[in-house]
């Protein structure tokens, strides 16, 4: 008589996956590898551009007409916050004095400035509140057409509901005339 085979301790199938998963792991890494690459590329040329971009600032900066008030800065020196102070001040001493120099001079424009922004202030109250009003009418009938909508879609959704029930009455009561039936066979 013939001898039984043995029965491998390995499947013959396991190394074919095995091969097939690590073929499919190259591939990714292939895959996240040339990914990562292009967004290393993006990177870059997005430096290069900041870096163009600063530097077209600085020579901004360096052509900056010498007779205009004051010529933009590199935000780097904006940055420093005791050269901002410093600023701030000299801006605010000229800004009062200035304001002391021209103060009877200027009442009657600042009079006239003020009516104007109080009307405007007026204007820009009723416009709020106008469009408020409108704001919740539209949100009262947008509010009445998603519940209209909600109950025809609930009432969709529960139009089988009873017939599930009934089909589940009858498949259990056909359970039970079967049980019985076969009690008594």
């Amino acid at each position: 008589m013939s001898e039984p085979k043995p029965t491998p301790v390995i499947p013959g199938w396991l190394s074919r996956c095995v091969i097939v998963l690590l073929g499919l792991q190259v591939a990714l890494l292939w895959t996240h590898g040339s990914l990562l690459q292009r967004q290393h590329g993006d990177i870059l040329a997005m430096r290069e551009d900041i870096q163009a971009l600063a530097d077209s600032l600085d020579q901004d900066q360096d052509n900056w007409d010498a007779n205009e008030a004051e010529a933009p800065r590199p935000a780097r020196t904006i940055l420093r916050r005791h050269h901002r102070a410093k600023v701030v001040r000299a801006a605010l001493l000229r800004v009062a004095d200035d304001a002391k120099d021209r103060a009877d001079s200027e009442d009657q424009g600042l009079q006239s400035l003020k009516k104007d922004t109080d009307a405007v202030r007026q204007s820009e109250q009723e416009a709020l509140a106008k469009a408020q009003l409108v704001r919740d009418q539209l949100s009262i009938s947008e509010n009445i057409r998603k519940a209209d909508e909600k109950a025809k879609l609930d009432a969709a959704t529960d139009h089988w509901r009873p017939w599930l029930w009934a089909a589940s009455g009858l498949a259990l009561l056909g359970v039970v005339a079967r049980a019985v039936l076969r009690r008594r066979g």
